[in-house]
């Protein structure tokens, strides 16, 4: 019996993927997820409805953020936009230097960046990189 209110691995099993997929996936707001503090939950019926849509080729009705607007942005986020506005492109490593966080910090926030709309990720994989909109 597979429960309702499942974890990463829960939903790896489930679905027949990897658990680091499944973390990509909800990081990235591409799969229906809840964080509660720094573990993702995730309920099945929502996951079954949402591979439903995916079946049938429906827009898939994951929640993303709000886009805020730049005023919003505090200390790090918004030193980190100044920087790569500077610098035209960063990589993600270039980020992580600058800030001295980790590689998985800096990731992140290139990617609520991403998903406020102020930057744009260029190329991917090892050759990725990271441009201020506009």
């Amino acid at each position: 019996m597979t429960k309702e209110i499942m974890t990463a691995a829960d939903l790896a099993e489930y679905l027949g993927f990897s658990k680091n997929w499944i973390y990509r996936k909800a990081e990235a707001g591409e799969l229906p997820a809840t964080r509660l503090g720094n573990r993702w939950r995730f309920k099945k019926s929502v996951i079954d409805d949402w591979m439903e849509g995916k079946i049938r080729g429906a827009k898939p009705s994951v929640r993303r953020r709000p886009a805020r607007a730049t005023a919003e942005l505090e200390g790090r986020l918004a030193e980190g936009l100044s920087f790569i506005s500077t610098n035209g492109e960063v990589t993600s490593a270039d980020y992580a230097a600058k800030f001295k966080i980790s590689l998985a910090t800096a990731r992140k926030d290139l990617n609520e960046l991403i998903g406020r709309g102020l930057i744009r990720k260029l190329g991917g994989g090892r050759d990725t990189r990271y441009a201020a909109v506009g």
